[in-house]
């Protein structure tokens, strides 16, 4: 019975996977332009300072960063257009105008202040992995003073 019940859950799970690989595209010769990726995990919350569940976030395409490290290894903004390292212990960020959170608030410097601060507060692990001493808000900029040298900020 248990060999039987194990086949039969076997072949679901076949038919299930190249039920997934096909589509209508494929037959009428056009080229499709983007590709569905299912994960395999999500995570616990849509709480980004929730254990690792700002990984999973981003990597969906729900959340974003200040920067990003391209397929080569190179830097790519995202939120942040251009940043300096002006010293070992200060990073200055110049957050990208007219962004808007999903519900059409606008993106500010002070709002990615204070969704880094909320973070630190609610994540000991992240607060301790940035180091960061203060935050402040010039114009458009986003000043970050870390109390030692942190290149992985």
């Amino acid at each position: 019975m248990k060999r039987w019940l194990l086949a039969c859950l076997t072949m679901l799970c076949m038919v299930a996977l190249l039920v997934g690989c096909g589509s209508d595209t494929a037959k009428q010769g056009k080229q499709g332009k983007h590709m569905n990726v299912g994960l395999y995990w999500f995570g616990e919350t849509l709480d980004p300072t929730h254990e690792w569940d700002a990984w999973t976030l981003t990597r969906i395409g729900a959340g974003e960063n200040l920067a990003v490290v391209t397929p080569d290894m190179k830097f790519a903004p995202q939120l942040a257009d251009s940043w300096e390292n002006v010293d070992p212990t200060t990073w200055k960020f110049h957050i990208r105008e007219n962004v808007k959170f999903h519900n059409g608030t606008p993106m500010t410097p002070q709002k990615v202040k204070e969704s880094i601060e909320y973070t630190m507060k609610q994540s000991a692990r992240s607060a301790k992995a940035v180091k960061i001493e203060s935050i402040t808000v010039d114009g458009q900029n986003l000043i970050i003073k870390t109390t030692e040298p942190n290149g992985s900020l």
